[in-house]
């Protein structure tokens, strides 16, 4: 994916908000996206998933970001608490099969992972800890063709146990070829599973939000 001069503003009596961002994220890795609070962070996200408003007025090329989809920090609101795990992801296909009940098809590129977790599949999904159900939800998500997929801080409400989980299935995303941006306050965790760029958004003197690039410990 090929981001080059982005510029960006609300509405067109608004201030510029983000000025001649530019960068790549190479195929199959997981990239990190980080900042201070009020620099952007979700609004690129936004940008980059088209989940602008119509007022939005945005300058630039992306390339290669056909098939893009975003999970915001609300991703529990795609489950349903009284289902269960696979009962879950087979709602997931709805969109794509006349029959949702048949057309699933257990991952088996993820089989190991849930084994490894011991994830229960049969257990409805309010009786999965926090990180088993961001892992639902992204294999919900999952369930429709896509290139990226951007992540807003997944790991958010998760404790230290359940984030590690969610990140190692995050790595095996990536060897299918999937490429991930990914917000995270967690230095130790970004530092250790980010394989591609690190993203720094800061606001300068005019109140402009730019990018910078390098490992976090550089930028911070």
């Amino acid at each position: 994916m090929h981001i080059k001069q982005l510029n960006f503003q609300h509405h067109k009596d608004a201030p510029l908000f983000f000025k001649d961002l530019s960068f790549d994220l190479e195929q199959g890795k997981i990239h990190a996206l980080h900042g201070k609070n009020g620099t952007g962070k979700t609004v690129l996200l936004n940008i980059l998933g088209r989940k602008m408003t119509p007022q939005s007025i945005l300058r630039g090329e992306i390339r290669n970001g056909e098939n893009i989809v975003l999970v915001n920090q609300r991703f529990d609101q795609m489950i349903a608490d009284q289902f269960s795990f696979t009962e879950n992801l087979q709602f997931a296909c709805m969109g794509r099969f006349p029959t949702p009940f048949k057309g699933l098809q257990q991952p088996q590129a993820y089989a190991a992972f849930l084994d490894k977790f011991h994830i229960d599949t049969s257990l409805a999904a309010r009786q999965l800890s926090g990180g088993q159900r961001q892992i639902l939800a992204l294999l919900m998500v999952l369930q429709r063709p896509m290139d990226v997929l951007l992540l807003d801080e997944p790991t958010a409400t998760l404790d230290e146990q359940n984030a590690l989980m969610v990140f190692e299935f995050l790595k095996t995303l990536t060897q299918q070829n999937l490429t991930l941006l990914v917000v995270c306050h967690h230095q130790e965790l970004i530092n250790h599973y980010a394989t591609g760029q690190h993203l720094h958004l800061e606001i300068d003197a005019q109140g402009i939000r730019r990018l910078r690039t390098g490992a976090w410990t550089h930028l911070t």
